[in-house]
């Protein structure tokens, strides 16, 4: 009897551990075949820019105003948001008569009507004319033009930027009405003590359809590299050092340290360590 108690036992062992052995010899074979993901080593470009914000101003202003006594303003010919040619009228002046009381000095030297005029074509960034007013030496300019295809972008660079961001480096500017080029036109010479910032101009194209005041946003080309390239996710990094794994031709999965560079937003640049055309493992983390 002690000895059938234990055939009995043994006789179901075995049975679980064919049964588990054929289980496995059906399984293992789909998992043996499962080989992970890979990616090529390519050549490729990277650039490291700087994020600014800033407005849209004008390059260059001009100011009308005639600073002759004499005169009032008899006509408004523009509003703030016009678009002029060269030449356009924008205000007329008449002479004050000799019996009126405002009339100062000889005006019947003087012409009978005066026209301020545009010297170029430009938008009406301002005005302060107003009809009955009177022209002097002492009054402010009646319009303020800009010239549309002479546009900056002027923003906020960062104290730790201001030595990255050197004058003709690329930028791409960002609008509500897309992606513009430019390049840095007059780089931050100094930095503000209270705000920790420097001040650079940016170029913007002619006939982008900006207005001064208009936000903006900019990234700043401050490096640029070539080199080879793999996915981020192919990067292990560790505290002594960074590495891939690399496909062997005869199968073998190899460590292989690296030295990275720039990167984008999806790979990164490998500056030694691999070269072009090497195998590597696509996704690191399931390569074990």
């Amino acid at each position: 009897m002690p000895a059938d108690r234990f055939r009995v036992p043994s006789a179901a062992w075995l049975l679980a551990t064919w049964l588990l052995a054929a289980w496995l010899a059906a399984v293992a074979p789909g998992v043996c075949s499962a080989a992970p993901a890979t990616v090529q080593a390519r050549k490729a470009c990277f650039s490291d820019a700087v994020r600014v914000t800033g407005y849209v101003v004008p390059r260059s202003e001009t100011y009308l105003a005639y600073p002759v006594e004499g005169y009032r303003i008899a006509e408004v010919l523009v509003q703030e948001g016009d678009s002029v040619s060269a030449g356009q009228d924008l205000v007329r002046l008449a002479r004050i008569a000799p019996e009126d009381p405002a009339g100062a000095g000889p005006a019947t030297r003087l012409p009978a009507s005066v026209a301020l005029k545009a010297p170029e074509a430009a938008t009406v960034a301002r005005s302060t004319a107003q009809v009955g007013a009177l022209t002097g030496p002492q009054a402010d300019p009646l319009v303020r033009l800009v010239a549309d295809r002479n546009l900056d972008l002027m923003v906020q660079v960062p104290s730790l930027y201001v030595t990255k961001v050197r004058q003709h480096a690329a930028t791409r500017v960002l609008t509500e009405a897309g992606e513009l080029r430019g390049e840095v036109r007059v780089p931050a010479t100094d930095v503000d003590p209270a705000t920790q910032f420097g001040r650079a101009l940016i170029s913007l194209p002619a006939g982008a359809g900006l207005r001064p005041g208009l936000f903006a946003r900019a990234l700043v080309d401050t490096a640029s590299s070539c080199g080879l390239s793999v996915p981020r996710s192919a990067i292990l990094r560790r505290s002594d050092f960074t590495s891939v794994q690399v496909v062997a031709r005869d199968g073998r999965i190899d460590t292989r340290r690296v030295t990275v560079g720039l990167s984008s937003q999806d790979d990164v640049e490998i500056r030694s360590g691999l070269a072009e055309g090497d195998t590597v493992v696509a996704n690191a983390g399931m390569a074990f």
